[in-house]
């Protein structure tokens, strides 16, 4: 009896030592699978952040092309409205030259003719003088 109860003895020990070498086994492959997947989940998570980069530095161009072509528009339409604001003035400032030079022509006219007649007024006073002392 003690042979088989030995032979169950070891059959015991022989089925405890095959299970724990089985759990130790066991627990190896799932730290292993834990450690592949957490290296899969950080090659996963680098290509993910590197495509993120690269379309926001795609993002990023695009809205500076659009804010550098957004400028360049805003400047040529003030420079154009520069320069209609400037033809205004010079139109504005011509026509007030205009009327001023018409001004002083006018003035100037009558100042001349004013003049003339004091002067044709003197020569009859000289004339009328000089035939009063040669008459």
């Amino acid at each position: 009896m003690e042979g088989v109860s030995s032979k169950v003895r070891q059959g015991v020990e022989e089925a405890a030592r095959i299970i724990d070498e089985y759990k130790q086994r066991l627990t190896q492959v799932m730290e292993e699978e834990g450690e592949n997947i957490r290296k899969e989940a950080e090659q996963e998570s680098a290509n993910i952040i590197a495509r993120a980069r690269e379309e926001a530095e795609q993002v990023i161009r695009e809205v500076r092309r659009e804010a550098e072509q957004g400028a360049a528009r805003y400047i040529a339409e003030s420079r154009q409205k520069a320069e209609q604001i400037a033809a205004e003035f010079r139109e504005v400032a011509q026509r007030k030259a205009e009327r001023e030079s018409d001004r002083v022509i006018a003035e100037a006219r009558q100042k001349a003719q004013q003049v003339i007649e004091e002067a044709e007024e003197r020569v009859r006073e000289a004339n009328a003088l000089r035939d009063k002392l040669t008459g």
